[in-house]
């Protein structure tokens, strides 16, 4: 079976493109009445049974600065099984708790040889290899690399707002005007 062949979807006859009809039982591919599944052939890989989510202990952070941000991370993981069970994980949120889940990501990093968190903002992989220490030979990894970090509808339907509100705004201004505000930076805000 190659690409210039068809299948019937009513006795599974493989025959030529160049044939509208299949030559075994006639059937017209173009008709489809209900109910017709044209994936029954393909085996399912879902689950007998689906997995039981379950809602885990509550991390009583307020996620407010990094630091607490990479507690709530670190329960995450600790929730989660990451290293055993999981790669990575999905985390979805609004505002400023992705913002410094981001900067995390991006600017934390574990050394391989004290298991110590080295921020790049703050200190060079250089600068902490020579204060402690290390040899030349020792890695370093992205202490967070295993989240996914996605902006969450909150954070999206904000931008959208923002977006709508400044195409509006022309519309809008001289009904701003009307209600009595006068000075240029009251009509723009």
């Amino acid at each position: 079976m190659g690409l210039n062949n068809n299948v019937c979807c009513k006795c599974n006859y493989v025959y030529p493109l160049s044939n509208r009809n299949c030559p075994n039982c006639n059937h017209d591919p173009k008709y489809n009445p209900l109910g017709y599944d044209p994936y029954k052939r393909t085996p399912s890989q879902h689950l007998k049974h689906p997995p039981t989510v379950t809602v885990g202990e509550p991390c009583m952070v307020n996620p407010n600065n990094e630091e607490k941000i990479g507690i709530v991370l670190e329960h995450l993981r600790e929730v989660c099984n990451i290293p055993e069970q999981r790669k990575w994980l999905v985390v979805w949120s609004d505002g400023i708790p992705y913002l410094y889940g981001m900067r995390l990501q991006q600017y934390v990093y574990v050394c391989s040889a004290c298991e110590e968190l080295v921020d790049t903002r703050k200190e060079s992989l250089d600068d902490h290899t020579a204060k402690h220490n290390h040899d030349d030979s020792i890695n370093f990894h992205r202490a967070f690399s295993d989240f996914i970090f996605r902006p969450g509808p909150g954070h999206i339907e904000l931008n959208m707002a923002k977006c709508l509100l400044n195409f509006c705004w022309p519309i809008l201004l001289p009904m701003v005007s009307a209600l009595g505000f006068r000075t240029k930076k009251l009509l723009m805000s």
